[in-house]
Order: C-alpha cells, then sequence, then structure tokens
C-alpha cells in the first residue's frame, strides 16, 4: 500500500510524453464518437459536420504525435475543443452547459502550474491558452445575454436537463482532477522538502538537523516529563588516509556501506545521523538502559571491525570506529552531552582507536 501510494505521488504531468499524450488523444476521440451518435440523434446538421471534423482531427493527430509534434498538437487540441464549444454553443443555447467545459478545461490547462516539471515556456502556454478560454467564455454569454441568438434547439426540457447534467459533470470532473493532481503535487513538493531537510543525501540516514528534531522528541514523556537518553559519537578511524589511499568515491561507498549497518541497529528507541563527513552520531531514550545501550555499541563496533567493506573494483577492505559515548541526566542541556560525547570520542582515538570510552 505505501509502495502504491509513493508511486503516484511520483507521477509527474508532462506534456510531452508520448504514451500519455496517445492516450489523452485516444480518449478525446472516443468522446467525440459518442459525440456523433448524439448529434445524428437530435438531427443537428451543424454539429454533425462539426464532429467529423474533430473526429478527422484526432486521427490526423496521431500522425502528429509519430512525428513527435507535441507542442503542435497541443494547441491544436485545444483549439479543436474550443471551436467545438462555441459551435455547440451556438447551435443548442447556452443553457445546455457546453461552455462549461472551457472552466473544466481552464484547470488542465494550468496543470504545468502544479507540476515538478516547470518551465518558463510552459508556463507561458498555460497562461494563453485559460486567457483565450476566458476570453472566449465570456464572448459567448455577452451573445447571449444582449442578443439571446443562442436559443434555437429543438431539444426538450428533459433532453436539455440531461445535456446540461452531463455538461457539467465533465467540467467538475476537469476540476476535480486538477484540485486532487495540485494537492498530490503539494504532498509530493513537501515531502521532498522534508526528505532534504532531515535526511543526508549520501546515505540516506538523518542529518544533523533531523537528529535535533527527533532528540528534543525522545526528551520528554508523553505527559511531558524529562526523560534521559544516552549520546554515542562514532568516527571512521583513518578516513582521511583512506581516502588518499583509495580514492573519494570509494570512502563515500564505505560511508553507505556503513549507513546500511548501522541501520541495522536503528529502532523506535535509537535514532541514528549522520553528524558530519565521517562522524556518526546515535540517541538512544531511556527506554533502554545505559547499560544495554554501552553492550549494543560494543556489539556494532565489534561487527564493523569483523565485516568485509568493499569500495572501487570490488576491492576488499577493513574499516574500523571509535565510539565516544555519553549519558544525559534529567538536567543536561543536550549541548553538554554532545560536548561530553565529542570528548570521550577523542580520547578513543588517542588511545589507540577502535574502542569506545564512555
Amino acid at each position: 500500500m505505501k509502495y502504491k501510494l509513493q508511486k503516484f505521488l511520483d507521477f509527474q504531468f508532462d506534456l510531452t510524453e508520448p504514451s500519455k499524450i496517445r492516450l489523452l488523444n485516444a480518449i478525446l476521440l472516443i468522446v467525440h464518437l459518442f459525440l456523433m451518435v448524439f448529434y445524428i440523434s437530435i438531427r443537428e446538421t451543424e454539429l454533425i459536420y462539426a464532429n467529423i471534423g474533430s473526429l478527422v482531427f484526432y486521427s490526423f493527430a496521431f500522425y502528429l504525435l509519430h512525428l513527435r509534434k507535441f507542442i503542435l498538437h497541443y494547441y491544436l487540441m485545444y483549439m479543436e475543443i474550443m471551436i467545438h464549444v462555441a459551435v455547440c454553443v451556438v447551435c443548442l443555447g447556452w443553457d445546455k452547459g457546453f461552455q462549461n467545459w472551457l472552466l473544466g478545461l481552464c484547470c488542465i490547462a494550468m496543470l504545468p502550474f502544479a507540476s515538478s516539471i516547470k518551465s518558463q515556456k510552459r508556463i507561458i502556454h498555460s497562461i494563453f491558452l485559460t486567457a483565450a478560454m476566458f476570453i472566449e467564455y465570456v464572448t459567448l454569454m455577452a451573445l447571449d445575454h444582449f442578443h439571446r441568438i443562442l436559443d434555437v434547439s429543438t431539444l426538450t426540457v428533459r433532453e436539455s436537463w440531461w445535456v446540461l447534467l452531463a455538461n457539467t459533470v465533465v467540467a467538475f470532473y476537469s476540476i476535480i482532477l486538477f484540485t486532487t493532481h495540485f494537492i498530490l503535487h503539494l504532498a509530493r513538493e513537501h515531502q521532498l522538502l522534508y526528505k532534504q531537510a532531515d535526511f543526508d543525501a549520501l546515505t540516506g540516514l538523518k542529518n544533523r538537523n533531523g537528529l535535533q528534531r527527533d532528540i528534543k522528541e525522545m526528551s520528554y514523556t508523553d505527559d511531558r516529563k524529562k526523560r534521559t537518553y544516552t549520546i554515542a559519537m562514532i568516527d571512521i578511524d583513518y578516513f582521511k588516509k583512506f581516502n588518499d589511499t583509495y580514492g573519494h568515491y570509494s570512502g563515500d561507498m564505505i560511508l553507505r556501506q556503513l549507513a546500511d549497518i548501522f541501520r541495522m541497529y536503528d529502532t523506535d528507541d535509537i535514532t541514528i545521523a549522520r553528524w558530519g563527513g565521517e562522524e556518526f552520531l546515535i540517541a538512544a531514550n531511556d527506554a533502554i538502559s545505559h547499560t544495554a545501550m554501552l553492550a549494543t555499541l560494543e556489539d556494532l563496533r565489534s561487527y564493523i571491525a569483523k565485516h568485509h567493506f568493499h569500495v572501487v573494483n570490488n576491492t576488499p577492505v577493513h574499516v574500523t570506529i571509535s565510539i565516544g559515548v555519553s549519558h544525559c541526566k534529567e538536567q543536561e542541556d543536550l549541548k553538554i552531552a554532545l560536548e561530553c560525547a565529542d570528548q570521550r570520542l577523542y580520547e578513543a582515538k588517542n588511545s589507540g582507536r577502535n574502542r569506545m570510552v564512555c
């Protein structure tokens, strides 16, 4: 379910994606086939001829798409719909609601504003088309209001009501489509900003900002009582020398592989982050005792020391880490706990590395 939602959120509206624009063209062709049946049933000769023109256009449009004339197809498609709407309103009257197509079409034309694939060119296209449809809508409304030449339909009241209902549904569906897409776009943008703000791009672990946010949350119980927690600062031994020997790309590979190992120890009560460079930080709340956390950290250090890492050309290498641990008590500030952990990390590195000082 989570994967399907993510896939849905990752949907991108692209005016030049062949599969989607061909599908849209096919849908519009089918719509006009149904309209042809309707126009024949009500014996509206002008609309039958206009619809034949529309069918010819959408059939020819597949050839345009084959030639990859996407922008030309885009403009011609909107032009066809606008002309068709004008003919329908003139022939059947304002009260049948064909002008409502323009309202829905305006929303669809504005979809590039609600897309991650923005460009100045696309936005100009959207503004131009929206302005053209607005002018057409107002013109048709003015003709109906001042000249009353648009009520020549022979449809009964009941038939007119069903036509109005169908056209209103089409318009509202388009508006709902745009609104849904816009909301999903905002959700996707929020998700992206959250990931950029709180997660490290290289390792996928929380970054410093994300960890501080988590620590702030774990510092208090549900009834807002101050909690104790364990802070462990971890540094890769001789990492600068490693980068000089194997290269920075290999260094990045080691950071990612270490992150995968750290994730094995990640639980609801433990949060892990890349603190910066080759430094990582682990924080655990008092749901895990300080003694148990020390045992976990020692197990982590031992596991990494025995683990076989691989870098460029699948070269096997060994990596060790040093750990400095502090226990933040109820009255202590996070800054003090971090300074204490950093000092103990310094002691671990000065006393031979590949060890933990607590």
